[in-house]
């Protein structure tokens, strides 16, 4: 059998790379200095990308080699350890493989008929709001795991392994050690972004921080929107923006126009949009301003779940929460009542097992780490970062560069997320010199919006009274949905965004020939 290979790099910030018979292409962030191109593209495809992998900090390669008369006959692509960089692929229809870095454009390779929804797919965004696990929202399209070398031939043949690890490495040295490797290595992350990005700032310690770092010149944006819980976040960002010495530019959303904008928003992304935030924060990503940095998963991190943080102030020890827990919905059990036990059993042991195996000895990775990673792995980021790019806009956070997360990994724990009774200590250590008068101390919202108002009296209220059910759910069993509390307001939402995804699938247009 002999297949078409079809690949493409959309990212607004790649590098290519070009002979006649090889092409590679870097997305996402790499060191400012590469090796010689002449080296690397005179290597074996293996080789070349074992050496690129040295200098990758927050992204992906694809390498395509050709023949004579310009056809594909080997695809390799290599996707990094920590990176929210994503490459999907799929196989068919017609003879084809194709390889993409945005969903969208894999997609629409795909005819409406042959776009179905994908069973574990739905169980993932309901578990986990984002899987890193290879099962994407449609059966017949897959995923590159984080550090993996996916390779395709003209023949049919692919296959899929690990490639490079994070190095975790041993707490050396004292706490304040570690904080100063890590602001080194968040540093020198800031400084390989493009010139002139634009910080999204929410006011929070994670977004100011990156603000301080980025230095002058670089502007602020935030969005905001009329619901009365939203304003003491607006306040936050207005604080941190005065603070700084940046004009806080700001985008004004109303609530009655809510769920146009999670319409909207949905196919451009055709993906699910995983938390209600979302659609709103990607109303920024508008004109003026070619990159976009972010103090994105920084808690996966340095810090804890709202609820764990609960626990620690009634005196639980951080180091006895089980790693399955985290990034686990709190609604787990009702999800469970949609499916069956052995099913979620199976795709939350599946998870924490894909964030072990990302890391160089994981046998050495306490619980309270593997947690930590499981976040970062679960992280909600790259469907940020897929509607940025699909308007040409780079989308970036220093929190998933490879060198800031093992330096990270390098803090003992549990100070690294609790220290004197302080949480997120590292990060704040570093912004109280920066930047004295910011407030750390202070509750921050998580830019979050009042999900079950939206959901049960807001502009989502009875959705689903004019709009299917997903695919995946019972009628018989979905009154927790349609009718949603505090206790199911985060299924409700999820149901609502899913639902939304699937009603633009076929109304998708297909691009039989996608890269002619």
């Amino acid at each position: 059998m002999r297949i078409t290979l079809e690949a493409l790099v959309s990212d607004p910030v790649k590098r290519v790379f070009e002979t006649p018979a090889r092409k590679v292409t870097l997305g996402g962030v790499w060191e400012k200095t590469l090796p010689d191109a002449g080296r690397f593209m005179g290597l074996p495809p293996e080789e070349a990308l074992r050496l690129l992998a040295g200098y990758e900090r927050d992204g992906i390669a694809v390498l395509a080699e050709s023949d004579t008369e310009g056809n594909l006959v080997e695809l390799y692509a290599y996707r990094g350890p920590s990176t929210g960089c994503e490459l999907f692929f799929s196989s068919g229809p017609g003879d084809r493989f194709v390889l993409s870095d945005s969903f969208r454009e894999i997609l629409e390779t795909r005819p409406p008929s042959s776009r179905l929804p994908s069973r574990e797919g739905f169980i993932d965004f309901l578990l986990f709001q984002s899987s890193p696990l290879p099962e994407t929202p449609i059966a017949s399209i897959r995923r590159l795991g984080h550090g993996n070398l996916l390779q395709a031939g003209r023949d049919g043949s692919v296959t899929e392994r690990p490639f490079e690890h994070l190095s975790a490495g041993r707490p050396a040295g004292t706490f304040q050690d570690g904080v100063e490797r890590l602001e080194e290595a968040l540093s020198k992350a800031l400084e390989l972004l493009p010139a002139g990005t634009v910080n999204l700032l929410s006011g929070g310690v994670d977004s100011t921080l990156v603000q301080v770092l980025l230095g002058p010149g670089h502007r602020a944006a935030a969005v905001t929107i009329d619901s009365p819980e939203f304003a003491f976040e607006t306040e936050n960002a207005r604080l941190a923006a005065s603070l700084c010495g940046v004009s806080l530019e700001e985008q004004f959303l109303e609530e009655k126009d809510y769920l146009s904008l999670l319409e909207k928003e949905t196919p451009l992304g055709a993906m699910p949009l995983p938390l209600p935030q979302v659609a709103m924060i990607a109303s920024v990503f508008g004109p003026g301003g070619c990159a976009f940095a972010s103090g994105f998963d920084s808690d996966s991190l340095f810090s804890l779940p709202r609820a764990k943080r609960r626990l620690v102030l009634e005196g639980e020890n951080p180091l006895s929460f089980a790693a399955r827990s985290f990034s686990l919905s709190p609604e787990s059990g009702l999800v469970k009542s949609f499916f069956t036990e052995e099913e979620i059993a199976d795709r939350v042991a599946r998870r924490q097992a894909y964030a072990r195996s990302r890391v160089r000895e994981p046998e050495n990775l306490p619980e309270l780490e593997q947690g930590c990673l499981t976040s970062l792995y679960c992280s909600s980021f790259s469907v940020y970062r897929h509607l940025a790019s699909e308007r040409g806009k780079g989308l970036f956070t220093p929190f998933m560069d490879r060198e800031v997360v093992e330096a990270a990994l390098r803090v003992p724990l549990p100070e690294r997320v609790f220290r004197n009774g302080v949480f997120k200590p590292v990060l704040k250590n570093i912004l109280s010199r920066h930047l004295p008068g910011f407030p750390s101390d202070r509750e921050k919202g998580g830019s979050g919006l009042p999900r079950t108002r939206f959901c049960a009296e807001g502009p989502l209220k009875g959705y689903f009274s004019e709009n299917p059910l997903p695919s995946f759910i019972d009628p018989d069993k979905a009154d927790p949905v349609t009718n949603p509390t505090w206790e199911s307001s985060m299924t409700t939402y999820r149901c609502i965004a899913w639902s939304a995804w699937e009603k633009t699938l076929k109304a998708m247009p297909w691009r039989e020939n996608r890269w002619e």
